[in-house]
């Protein structure tokens, strides 16, 4: 019995690091934030893309972005809709960004955010 829950355990866990490892090398950004507005996961790439503004994990959405992002973040939370928004870019010109609400187990408790291209 400890034997076979041990190999469960541990095909679980490769589960997992595959999984991480997978979300690490997409190479489109994305970001994890949860029901209350906290970045709790951001691949390499949304890291890199990002980094002018300074996001990190850990810390609320709202501390990287301007105030009509969040209520956009906010609005995806309330109606359980994907929307597509615009960021500004240091450059000037804007990226578009797809907030897309969790489903099944975890509907309800995060958005992911993703951005295809530079």
């Amino acid at each position: 019995m400890v034997n076979s829950r041990t190999h469960e355990l541990e095909i679980k866990n490769h589960m997992l690091a595959l999984s991480h490892a997978i979300l690490e090398d997409l190479p489109m950004a994305v970001i994890g934030i949860d029901i209350k507005g906290v970045i709790v996961t951001a691949n390499k790439t949304a890291l890199k893309k990002l980094s002018h503004r300074g996001v990190e994990i850990g810390r609320p959405f709202g501390d990287f972005f301007k105030d009509r992002e969040a209520d956009h973040l906010r609005q995806v939370f309330k109606t359980g809709e994907k929307i597509q928004i615009e960021l500004q870019k240091t450059d000037g010109s804007a990226a578009v960004a797809t907030l897309l609400p969790l489903t099944g187990s975890f509907k309800d408790k995060g958005v992911i955010m993703s951005m295809i291209g530079d």
